[in-house]
């Protein structure tokens, strides 16, 4: 058995054969996906997948390159959908200076929101974090 802990089935390269191709996995010996958004359509969609496949688990958060989709709503909607039974992370959060895409200022004030959820020690759920060239700052958030 092969336990997928890190898709994302939701990209745009699988618009085209998504469900031949999810629908095929457990044939494959595929029997658990966690599909991890990392934007906000990501994380609607991973959500939508683990609702339609039994197999299928999602990880729901913005990604440091994607900061324009961490608004309040957006957070809300996550904290929201950590609690359900098929969120089993939150992710793909935490500092990315690698790419030089996004201001590091931004992604540092972003973090602590993100990782609101995963501190809530009743909700019992894990985090996908990616930190590259921005340790110090990571730590100092408590992330």
């Amino acid at each position: 058995m092969i336990f997928e802990t890190h898709a994302h089935y939701d990209d745009e390269k699988f618009k085209e054969d998504r469900e031949q191709l999810v629908s095929s996995l457990p044939e494959q010996n595929i029997r658990r996906v966690i599909n991890v958004g990392a934007d906000f359509a990501g994380c609607v969609d991973s959500v939508a997948l683990a609702e339609k496949y039994d197999y299928i688990y999602a990880a729901i958060g913005i990604h440091p390159s994607n900061i324009e989709d961490a608004t309040e709503e957006n957070l809300a909607w996550i904290k929201g959908k950590a609690s359900w039974e098929k969120t089993v992370a939150i992710g793909e959060i935490g500092l990315d200076y690698y790419w030089d895409k996004e201001p590091t200022v931004q992604q540092g004030n972003v973090l602590p929101s993100a990782c609101a959820g995963k501190r809530d020690e009743s909700s019992g759920y894990h985090s996908f974090q990616r930190c590259r060239r921005g340790y110090h700052e990571y730590y100092a958030a408590g992330a």
